[in-house]
């Protein structure tokens, strides 16, 4: 009996076992946006060769797959990163993943070579990194995924203190508004806020990167009469006197204590006030409520009351620094009077604000983000694209510390396991680390020095198949303690524990046919999958488990208080939507009589099939009890 048993598994791995997490049969979940994964096409199979959105390119070597579950309509960027040498991969977002018979996604939405972009509604969309021609382009690649839901905020930390937040208003003030906001907290200590001024014109983004910074807005006025973008407002970096206002003009700066301060400077005069400092026209918010004084600066009127893309800086009531560009001039936004702009800053908890340089010099870039970080719509180039930045003369910039933040499973390891002596456990394990680290998977059985019971195979990119087999010395000190840890190329090692009772041989058992079976297993494995088949329920916001090093703590940026003030829009949230976690069994229990009967290799493809049918659907909480107990 048990060898026919193996002789049926053996016939049924060439066909199952190619369904592993990230294959067309088994997209990888993304739990949430933005969404950072670095994992590999190599070592992977092809079921799309070709896509309906370009069918004149091959893409037939191996991909990846994942699913995205929209909770609204809104608008999806796709970008990956890892083309190099032989390498070569591009992006693709579908609908749905209908295969033809002859191997091409027929409903494909974008693609591109690095980045795919589209407008999506509420529900599932996929994103496919495939492999140009053929495997021998496969290999490491790094997939960021951002969501921006219409009419409501996108919020992703940047780095320690600050966080960036974006929004599209369908209707602001009668017009569609594109809108981007930086939080910065100066209550934390490695946040510097300061100017950075450009020896020749030069765009935002250049200064920005150039200088080492974690994000930037353009800043002060300059002369476009010479060429050389000179400023004409004032510059003070690290107490030094830079530039000066051609006129008296309200000023942004900070003391030598990191205290924020909004006051009239005269021209030609210095600040003393100030270590860091720059010059706008005119002041727009004075404690909370709205103060315009273009004429008082020196402005024609017109500078005010028409709609203008716009930049402003602004000392929030807790203290802290909102950094918001406001797009026009193109199908991007309509952009604001300046009593519009400061209306809207006072709705995001602003207490005093000066307007900036604005026009075509409008500009936000973060350090990550895509189309190169330039996170808005700049419009010298009358486009609604993220390519029409202006050379300006000087940009605000943030620095800070980076994040140090916990990895994600994209399979979630059971919190306990129930085996019998004999039986094996295996479970097919993928995280992903969110600055996108190269990261090594390792396990073991605490306190136990042979290895030869652990099997683990780490593909490199992420992924690694993990099994144990328990024996009868585990009965007697059971439950055993079965670390997972993952070391981050660079950064901190994780793990997490899982409690493994087992069970003396039961002679009552069940036939080993029986052992690990899942009722709710669909035997086609290779079947494209519905939204129930992605293992999530589309009405469930879905936060990926996290490997937490109890040593830290979060080192996120604290959110800032909503605004008080009523307001027409939806405030601005302090983080992310809370969400369900889920957590699946990944469990099989299979004999371990059967490796020695087939052999290693192909008890290991078993194993993973198995795992692949034993995870538990989105709809389970992670306080429920684990489906491998008996």
């Amino acid at each position: 009996m048990r060898l026919g048993l193996a002789i049926i598994i053996i016939a049924s791995i060439p066909r199952l076992a190619l369904a592993r997490p990230g294959d067309v049969g088994d997209p990888l979940t993304i739990p949430g946006a933005p969404f950072v994964h670095r994992a590999s096409t190599a070592l992977r199979g092809s079921a799309i060769a070709r896509y309906s959105c370009k069918p004149t390119a091959s893409e037939a070597g191996p991909e990846v797959v994942y699913v995205f579950h929209a909770p609204a309509s809104g608008r999806v960027t796709a970008t990956v990163d890892g083309d190099n040498g032989s390498v070569d991969v591009d992006v693709h977002l579908l609908s749905s993943l209908n295969i033809d018979t002859t191997k091409t996604a027929t409903n494909c939405l974008a693609r591109g070579d690095r980045i795919a972009e589209t407008r999506v509604l509420a529900g599932p969309v996929f994103a496919v990194v495939d492999t140009f021609q053929a495997a021998t382009h496969a290999g490491v690649f790094t997939l960021r995924f951002d969501f921006q839901p219409d009419n409501d905020w996108a919020p992703r930390p940047v780095a320690r203190g600050v966080t960036l937040k974006t929004k599209a208003y369908d209707d602001l003030f009668g017009a569609r508004q594109s809108t981007s906001v930086l939080e910065v907290d100066l209550a934390e200590p490695s946040v510097v806020v300061k100017p950075i001024l450009a020896s020749t014109c030069a765009t935002t983004s250049s200064l920005a990167r150039g200088a080492g910074a974690v994000a930037a807005i353009n800043a002060g006025f300059f002369d476009t009469s010479t060429g050389s973008c000179g400023s004409v407002s004032l510059v003070k970096i690290d107490g030094q006197l830079l530039a000066r206002n051609a006129k008296s003009r309200t000023s942004f700066g900070l003391d030598a204590q990191r205290r924020p301060l909004i006051e009239r400077v005269a021209a030609g005069a210095d600040w003393p006030a100030a270590t860091q400092a720059v010059g706008g026209v005119p002041r727009i918010v004075t404690a909370g409520r709205v103060d315009v004084r273009t004429i008082e600066e020196g402005a024609p009127a017109a500078f005010g009351t028409a709609r203008h893309p716009r930049t402003t800086v602004g000392i929030s009531t807790g203290g802290g620094l909102v950094f918001a560009t406001v797009d026009g001039r193109t199908t991007a936004g309509a952009g604001m009077s300046l009593a519009e702009l400061a209306q809207w800053m006072i709705w995001l908890g602003v207490a005093n604000a000066v307007n900036l340089d604005g026009g075509g010099s409008t500009t936000m870039w973060v350090k990550g983000e895509p189309w190169g970080g330039v996170v808005n719509y700049p419009s010298d180039n009358g486009r609604a694209d993220h390519a029409g930045e202006r050379a300006v003369g000087s940009a605000l910039g943030v620095w800070a510390a980076p994040l140090d933040r916990d990895l994600v499973w994209l399979t979630s390891p059971p919190p306990s396991v129930r085996l019998r002596s004999g039986d094996t456990w295996a479970f097919e394990a993928v995280v992903a680390d969110p600055e996108g680290r190269a990261v090594t998977i390792r396990a073991a059985v605490l306190g136990l020095t042979a290895s030869n019971r652990v099997a683990v195979q780490d593909r490199g990119d992420g992924t690694a198949q993990i099994a144990f087999t328990a024996d009868a010395t585990d009965v007697s000190r059971s439950p055993i303690r079965f670390e997972i840890a993952i070391d981050v190329a660079g950064g901190r090692s994780f793990s997490t524990t899982i409690a493994i009772t087992v069970d003396a041989p039961d002679a009552g058992s069940p036939p080993l046919a029986d052992a690990g079976q899942n009722p709710d297993l669909n035997s086609d494995a290779g079947s494209n999958p519905s939204a129930d088949d992605a293992g999530v329920d589309p009405s469930i916001e879905i936060d990926g488990g996290a490997l937490r090093d109890p040593s830290t703590t979060d080192g996120g940026p604290s959110p800032s208080a909503p605004p008080t003030t009523p307001n027409p829009e939806s405030p601005l949230p302090g983080e992310p939507r809370s969400a369900d976690e889920t957590t699946g069994c990944s469990a099989g229990l299979i004999s371990g009589a059967l490796s020695t009967a087939i052999g290693w290799p192909l008890f290991v493809a078993f194993a993973s099939l198995v795992t692949l049918a034993s995870r538990r659907r989105g709809k389970e909480r992670a306080n429920t009890r684990s489906g491998c107990d008996r």
